[in-house]
């Protein structure tokens, strides 16, 4: 019903991104390592699927001063950028807040013009350590 677009955020949001060279990889989670989808290596320069969720798997609510719910929220905006630059969305925004201690509330609208095209909420709990 909606062209495809709820697949799109899905699998934007909790594919995993390969994690760039500065990224911080933790070792011991599993499947660990800078992770990705192959076919990133096909893709042109700066365009690849998924987001880097996965390199907050162990990570605590509050981690070297950056909160993690921000760190979401920065992930999740980046994985959807492509909307907007594809020409699917105007405007893609993403807020992501703590909900107690273990959890964290990700919304997410898109918009093409001031016509809404979706929203989604997710409620993501990592494995914080």
């Amino acid at each position: 019903m909606d062209g495809g677009l709820t697949t799109a955020v899905i699998m934007s949001l909790f594919s995993d991104r390969r994690a760039d060279d500065d990224d911080p990889v933790d070792p011991n989670v599993p499947g660990g390592g800078r992770r990705g989808w192959t076919g990133d290596l096909l893709e042109p320069p700066g365009q690849r699927l998924g987001s880097k969720l996965h390199l907050l798997l162990r990570a605590k609510m509050q981690e070297q001063g950056q909160d993690t719910a921000g760190l979401v929220q920065q992930y999740a905006q980046e994985s959807l950028q492509w909307l907007i630059d594809d020409g699917v969305a105007d405007t893609v925004d993403v807020t992501a807040q703590r909900v107690g201690l273990e959890a964290i509330l990700l919304n997410v609208a898109v918009h093409r013009g001031a016509k809404p095209l979706g929203k989604w909420d997710f409620l993501w709990k990592a494995q914080f350590a």
